[in-house]
């Protein structure tokens, strides 16, 4: 096939040099449309290499003879081997051959004119093949766009969890600051009594005694021994009862609907993990609208 191709530019030159010398069969009528100004303005620019002002001079040669089977000659092989224009070329093919049905170069132009056509379906099928690739390339530019905006997504949601969940952990790790018995939501309980106090509650009070009762009394009494050998200073005296404690005032709450264990803790001032200790039986996962939940005192 690259022979062939050689071989056809090479033929394409022949033709170029053919029209920069001026030889090529000529025909009275051909000879007269190479008397246009402007066809001989065109020969002028093809030897001095001027092929795209060479193709306007001949263009408007047309415009002035639009039959002229010469200008159209000089069009073909101008766009075919100069400018690249394969389609242009045939066009000015066809019309010389249908202006001059007794071209010597019918064969040459009509060979010619098939290969050009080849050219262009070859390359018709590259674009129409290229554009559908460029389809696929598109549509899978816009599937990775897609997924990158998934992924972001789907990274957001996942440092969001992340943060609750280390804000759960750091509830449940942290310590009450007193841990008590029972509840005693602020109310002052008087504390035990201490062995000084029940000493001196025991101890009675000294009595200073008249000289009359104290001539009168015996030593017995006098130091406080009574009969029975008890001895009213040692002898213990009972003691006031201990005050009860208070018991504890639970508070609860009925859970409503859309309500979550952290906001109603907050909503009570309590901390997450003291409200999943006072309610162990109840799950996060499974609040229901109606349940009511133990509140414990806030610290």
């Amino acid at each position: 096939m690259s022979q062939w191709c050689a071989l056809w530019r090479a033929i394409g030159g022949i033709l170029l040099g053919l029209l920069l010398a001026g030889c090529f069969p000529t025909s009275e009528s051909s000879l007269d449309e190479q008397k246009d100004p402007h066809f001989i303005d065109g020969r002028s620019h093809l030897r001095t290499q001027d092929f795209r002002g060479a193709a306007e001079s001949f263009e408007r040669a047309l415009q002035n003879n639009p039959k002229s089977a010469a200008a159209h000659f000089e069009l073909g092989v101008l766009y075919e081997t100069q400018l690249n224009d394969p389609i242009a070329a045939i066009y000015h093919f066809q019309k010389h051959l249908t202006l001059n049905t007794n071209s010597d170069l019918r064969d040459l132009i009509q060979t010619r004119i098939s290969l050009k056509k080849v050219e262009i379906a070859r390359s018709s099928a590259f674009w129409v093949v290229n554009a559908a690739a460029q389809e696929h390339i598109s549509n899978l530019q816009r599937n990775v766009q897609t997924n990158a905006y998934e992924n972001a997504a789907l990274r957001s949601d996942r440092t969001n969890l992340l943060l609750q969940l280390a804000q759960v952990r750091a509830d449940l790790s942290r310590k009450p600051l007193v841990v008590t018995n029972y509840v005693t939501n602020y109310v002052r309980v008087q504390s035990a009594p201490t062995q000084q106090a029940i000493a001196a509650a025991a101890t009675p009070p000294r009595r200073e005694l008249s000289p009359s009762v104290y001539n009168n009394s015996t030593p017995a009494t006098r130091y406080g021994v009574v009969q029975g050998g008890a001895n009213p200073r040692t002898s213990p005296t009972p003691s006031a009862p201990l005050p009860k404690p208070v018991a504890p005032a639970t508070k609860t709450h009925s859970v409503k609907k859309g309500e979550t264990l952290s906001g109603i803790a907050g909503q009570h001032g309590i901390s997450l993990a003291s409200l999943l200790a006072a309610n162990r039986n109840v799950s996060p996962n499974r609040l229901r609208e109606g349940m009511v939940l133990t509140l414990p005192a806030p610290h």
